[in-house]
């Protein structure tokens, strides 16, 4: 059996609150009656008393919310399906949940980065009962009074850092990475699973959201004397950039992609740019990896191949010419990576790759290929199937053209047309070979394999490539 979901972590000191206000009505603390407006609560539809509380969380703007990553799963560390939750707003308005982010997977046998951005299935009416909270800038400086929805109207001092360390020794016997923790332990008060709520402090006439509250300890769940939780400093920008690339119309990787086109900078329909990654500039056939230009300066790429290019080699394809380019540095989010360029490729060779992008996500299955080298690695038949927040899953068939040397690499991007597009947008990319073994081309076997998502990764593109904002 997994292990019962618990958290702990480890406190920062932080600096002044600075806080720029996007939205006019976010974190008003003159709520004329009205409690916490950003206040949600997190229900299981499908658990016995019928929409029993699982967690809570807090409203940041028309379109998420932000919780706790444990509560999307059950006590025995299982994920429950996102259609079985449900959110209530404080007017008693319900929404769905569509699809959550996290900056770093929730660690669910070590319980670290107990942190999940919720995106709602449609947008929030702001109303006298209902509003977001504001969120501060990087960098803080948390005040001696915090205040959560949990205390009921009562406030907790914050700890210093040595306390809660040795606290979370004593309850869990493990520390961990961005904790904040309020009030007085006593190992002889009861654990309270009252998970999700939002740690706030009020600074210039508005409430800004800190930290999640993860647990509560006390003599009963009525009279919270600890609270355990999560402290937001340190994922404040990755949150913004979530809720800008999908609170847009447009999202940014898309601007840039209409810009390629009118300036016809895409492939070839029956082209795909070389984009060799070696491990020194040498002979560009000694390739460790592959990579797909996706604007002037940045190679997109698997973490493992960016961990050992030195170099990039670029064929630009029709006017046959190419260039050298040295591994400036690289960013890494889960399996993808972004290397940078020491000068920029050219713009008008016809280079540049789209991204594909939804910002209402479907389920769906695509018929695609795999750009490879100089070409698209013909197999008779490539399925996608695009769930949200989930892996691709690629089914391929082991064909006599692989088995006659046309093989994959690491790398290598899956491209789609989407919507009657006349070009390939990138949507998967393989972190290894396609594996085929003998029988498996005698017998035309198909194969099932997990491939890297990169829509769930726009929102980190973009902010690295574009300076999302």
């Amino acid at each position: 059996m997994k292990t019962v979901l618990l958290w702990f972590g480890c406190v920062f000191n932080l600096a002044l609150i600075v806080s720029v206000i996007s939205d006019d009505s976010c974190g008003q603390t003159d709520t004329g009656g009205a409690g916490w407006k950003w206040h949600v609560q997190l229900l299981h539809v499908e658990e016995a008393p019928a929409h029993a509380f699982q967690c809570s969380g807090t409203l940041l703007n028309k379109l998420f919310v932000a919780s706790a990553a444990h509560c999307l799963y059950d006590l025995n560390g299982d994920p429950i399906d996102k259609s079985r939750l449900e959110i209530v707003l404080a007017d008693g308005e319900n929404r769905s949940i569509v699809r959550t982010f996290q900056p770093e997977l929730f660690d669910v046998e070590g319980l670290s980065n107990d942190f999940v951005l919720i995106q709602l299935d449609r947008e929030v009416l702001f109303n006298g009962l209902v509003a977001p909270i504001c969120l501060p800038e990087p960098y803080t400086v948390l005040p001696q009074s915090v205040q959560t929805p949990m205390l009921d109207g009562t406030t907790l001092s914050v700890n210093e850092g040595y306390i809660c360390l040795n606290d979370a020794k004593t309850l869990f016997g493990m520390i961990y990475m961005d904790a904040i923790c309020l009030g007085q332990f006593d190992k002889t008060h009861t654990y309270h699973r009252t998970a999700g709520s939002g740690l706030y402090v009020e600074h210039r006439s508005r409430w800004h959201l800190v930290g999640i509250a993860m647990y509560g300890t006390g003599p009963t769940k009525a009279h919270i004397a600890y609270i355990g939780g999560f402290l937001l400093e340190r994922h404040l920008n990755w949150t913004r950039s979530v809720m800008n690339h999908y609170s847009e119309s447009i999202p940014l990787s898309e601007k840039n992609c209409q810009t390629y086109v009118r300036n016809s900078n895409l492939p070839f329909e029956e082209y795909h740019p070389i984009v060799h990654l070696v491990a020194a500039e040498q002979y560009p056939l000694r390739t460790i990896c592959h990579g797909t230009l996706i604007s002037p300066r940045y190679v997109l790429t698997t973490s493992r191949c960016a961990l050992k290019t030195k170099s990039i080699f670029i064929h630009y394809g029709a006017e046959g010419s190419s260039d050298w380019f040295e591994a400036k540095d690289f960013s890494t989010s889960g399996s993808l990576a972004l290397i940078a360029l020491d000068h920029d490729a050219k713009e008008n060779s016809s280079i540049l790759s789209c991204l594909y992008s939804r910002v209402t996500p479907s389920s769906l299955n695509y018929t695609t290929r795999i750009a490879h080298m100089d070409s698209f690695v013909r197999l008779e038949v490539i399925r996608v199937q695009y769930r949200v927040d989930e892996p691709l899953k690629m089914q391929y068939y082991c064909s006599r053209y692989l088995y006659h040397g046309h093989f994959t690499s690491p790398g290598d991007a899956l491209v789609v047309k989407d919507d009657g597009e006349p070009f390939y947008r990138v949507v998967g990319v393989l972190e290894d070979v396609l594996n085929c073994e003998p029988f498996d081309y005698f017998y035309e076997r198909g194969k099932t394999v997990e491939v890297i998502n990169v829509e769930k990764y726009l929102p980190w593109i973009e902010n690295v490539v574009w300076g999302s904002k």
